[in-house]
């Protein structure tokens, strides 16, 4: 490949680039927190803000939240939070004892809501409330609760619910016996099929359980020296658990042996409240707790623990850092078109890292199942879905307006990104295109492709 061409086909198209966005900013962290009961010990008004994954300080609080989100007074805020595909956030209303505990998914323009959908868990009647939730696959949530709901509402007595944005339902998912302890952690696995839940008894001695997310029999996966209080993984098999009361903070559970490995990483930012994995470097977005190091802060961390500190949130302060969540960043979109092999990008890590201002090492790559992944590539300022494009069998998932180029590879493409601050905020979208005798009329696509500098 022409590697400076393709660099200098790049920069004009960045400086092309637009930069409007409706939700969260593309490689950002959102913040979910809420107001203590003291707010003297952690102050500031609960509610959610955008922070920027790399430069220290860069904070954004999103306005227009429902009251229970962002009112200065005791036990008001989010301490559970999720972005979904398509841009919209979920979070909970913390909820004051004997108060309705809300999951809300809330629609953005730039950081204001513009839209939001209620659903109600509850009575919050004590324990933890609504720690942490997961996505499904097909969109739906899964909602960890305890101490929430009586009858006759949904989930009394149940430690799991299921939420679906698109029919509006709530519905309980059963597990049975339930577990030991107090739920204060959930994830899901990469495929959809298991839910991991964090059970704490004591701040020294918790449990991770897997289930089946149609509910059933927990089985024990891990038992932790500690409170656990975030679940995420950073591969189909690995694990993290963050705790947040005594030492160790963070740990790796392996669950491909039987049984699952456990091991501790040394970190330097104290106790951890919350824990989401950056895909594209396989690096940590951590919130610390009250006792972390500083309190309530933001930091993104490697995977062996080194922790780089970003913000203890807005002037004032934000309460208590209780979730966060990560806008991927590259983004896949879309529906592939295999042939007799599909093509896919690699992002979980991606080898070229975040799209940020003067990565000389940026760049994207693709793989495939059969013996080649080359082909051509194109790079567009907007993006599409339109099927059988031109005649030729393919879903094309790029703006054919405006292309700019569409050139070879061989499976790595570079894309240097110049130390310009002029570029932050440009983003593109990019397909790639093979030629494969099994796909429509002989080409097969990738999906598409969104990626914004940092």
């Amino acid at each position: 490949m022409d590697r400076p061409r393709t660099a200098r086909a790049l920069v004009a198209l960045l400086l092309l680039a637009g930069t409007l966005r409706a939700q969260l900013p593309d490689g950002w962290y959102a913040v979910a927190s809420f107001t203590p009961n003291n707010p003297a010990t952690a102050p500031g008004t609960g509610g959610v803000f955008f922070v920027h994954p790399r430069t220290p300080g860069v904070v954004v609080p999103v306005t227009g939240l429902p009251p229970d989100v962002a009112t200065p007074a005791p036990f008001v805020g989010a301490d559970a939070i999720l972005r979904l595909p398509g841009g919209d956030l979920v979070v909970n209303g913390y909820g004051a004892f004997g108060a309705p505990v809300h999951l809300y998914v809330l629609t953005l323009a730039g950081s204001a809501v513009t839209g939001t959908q209620t659903f109600d868990l509850g009575l919050y009647i004590s324990g933890l409330g609504n720690p942490q939730n997961a996505l499904l696959p097909n969109g739906d949530i899964l909602v960890a609760v305890d101490g929430v709901g009586v009858s006759p509402e949904p989930l009394a007595g149940q430690i799991l619910g299921r939420v679906s944005p698109a029919s509006g339902t709530i519905v309980a998912v059963p597990v049975a016996p339930p577990p030991a302890g107090a739920i204060n952690a959930l994830a899901v696995d990469p495929s959809g099929a298991t839910a991991f839940l964090g059970m704490v008894s004591s701040p020294d001695s918790s449990a991770v359980y897997s289930v089946p997310v149609a509910g059933g029999a927990p089985a024990l996966v891990a038992t932790l020296p500690s409170a656990v209080s975030g679940l995420d993984f950073r591969s189909g098999s690995l694990l993290l658990a963050a705790c947040n009361i005594v030492a160790p903070f963070l740990f790796e559970i392996d669950l491909a042996p039987n049984p699952a490995t456990v091991t501790p990483v040394t970190t330097t930012t104290g106790a951890i409240q919350a824990i989401d994995v950056e895909t594209a470097t396989g690096n940590h977005a951590i919130a610390a707790a009250r006792t972390g190091t500083p309190a309530n802060a933001v930091h993104w961390m490697t995977p062996a623990g080194a922790a780089t500190f970003l913000t203890t949130g807005p002037p004032g302060g934000w309460g208590i850092a209780g979730g966060i969540a990560i806008d991927p960043n590259p983004e896949e979109y879309g529906t592939a078109t295999p042939g007799t092999f599909s093509y896919s990008w690699t992002l979980a890590p991606n080898p070229g890292g975040l799209p940020t201002v003067g990565n000389a090492a940026f760049g994207l790559t693709v793989g495939a199942t059969g013996p080649s992944a080359a082909g051509l590539y194109a790079a567009s300022l907007g993006s599409a879905s339109l099927s059988n494009f031109g005649g030729f069998g393919f879903t094309l998932l790029l703006d054919p307006a405006q292309v700019l180029f569409l050139l070879p590879h061989a499976g790595a493409i570079p894309l240097p990104i110049p130390n310009d601050p002029a570029l932050a905020g440009a983003r593109v979208f990019f397909q790639s295109f093979h030629a494969d005798a099994g796909a429509p009329l002989g080409v097969a696509a990738t999906r598409g492709l969104e990626a914004s500098v940092l």
